[in-house]
C-alpha cells in the first residue's frame, strides 16, 4: 500500500505539472491503457483455463483403463480376505492378485489375513501404476500441443514475411509516459498475427505446467 501510495502521488505530481486539459487526456489515456491489459489478462487467462480443463478431462479418460485394474486388484484383495467367502474363492483371488502385484514373495496366506506387507506392497503397486499412466498421458498432451504450437508459428510467419506486411496502417507514437498511441488502425494481418502469438504463449505455457508436474511427480515416484 505505502508503494501504491508513492505511486499515486507521483502520478499527481506529474498532472499537476501539465495542466488541467492535459491532465485530462493523460487520465483518460492512462485508465485505458489499463483497462486493455485487463481485458487482455482476463482473455489470457480464460484461453489458458480453457486448455487445462480440456487437459485434465483427456488426462483422466487415458487414465481409465488403469484406474479399472487398480479397483480389480483392490477388489481381489477384499476377496481374499473376506472369510465369508469359500476357501477355492479366496485362494483364487489371492493368486490372481500375487500374478498382478509380480511378487511371489508375498504368501497366499499373507494376502488371505491382510498383513501388513501385502497392504503395503498393494498401495506401492497402485500408486506407481497410476503415475505411470498419468505421467504417459501427460507427455502425450505436452506432444500434442508442441504440435500445435509449431502449427500456429508457422501460420503467423507466413503473415509475418508476406510482402509490405505492416503492424498499423501508419506509424505509432509514444507519449512522454510511454503509453503507446497507434495513429492508425491495427491492420487485419496484424490483428492476426497478434492473436497467433496470445495461443502460442498459452499453449507453450501450458506445456511447461504439464511437464514441471510430471518431473516432480516422477522426482517423487522415484521413477527416473
Amino acid at each position: 500500500w505505502e508503494g501504491t501510495k508513492a505511486t499515486l502521488k507521483a502520478v499527481g505530481s506529474a498532472i499537476m505539472g501539465i495542466g488541467v486539459s492535459m491532465a485530462a487526456a493523460f487520465a483518460v489515456s492512462l485508465i485505458t491503457n489499463w483497462i486493455m491489459k485487463l481485458v487482455e489478462a482476463g482473455k489470457e487467462a480464460k484461453r489458458f483455463k480453457n486448455l487445462m480443463e480440456d487437459s485434465t478431462k483427456q488426462i483422466e479418460e487415458a487414465t481409465i483403463e488403469t484406474r479399472k485394474q487398480v479397483n480389480h486388484a483392490e477388489e481381489l484383495y477384499k476377496i481374499a480376505q473376506d472369510i465369508n467367502n469359500s476357501d477355492e474363492a479366496r485362494n483364487r483371488a489371492a493368486k490372481e492378485l500375487q500374478r498382478l502385484l509380480g511378487d511371489q514373495k508375498i504368501t497366499i496366506d499373507e494376502i488371505k489375513t491382510g498383513a501388513e506387507n501385502v497392504t503395503k506392497k498393494l498401495n506401492d503397486w497402485s500408486t506407481s501404476l497410476m503415475n505411470a499412466a498419468r505421467s504417459a498421458a501427460i507427455f502425450s498432451k505436452i506432444e500434442q500441443l508442441e504440435a500445435e504450437k509449431i502449427d500456429l508459428e508457422l501460420k503467423r510467419n507466413e503473415i509475418q514475411n508476406r510482402p509490405g506486411y505492416e503492424e498499423y496502417a501508419s506509424h505509432a507514437r509514444s507519449n512522454s509516459a510511454g503509453i503507446v498511441t497507434p495513429v492508425g488502425a491495427m491492420t487485419k494481418e496484424a490483428k492476426q498475427v497478434a492473436d497467433y502469438n496470445e495461443k502460442i504463449k498459452a499453449l507453450d505455457f501450458h506445456a511447461k505446467t504439464l511437464g514441471v508436474g510430471t518431473m516432480v511427480d516422477r522426482i517423487a515416484f522415484k521413477t527416473i
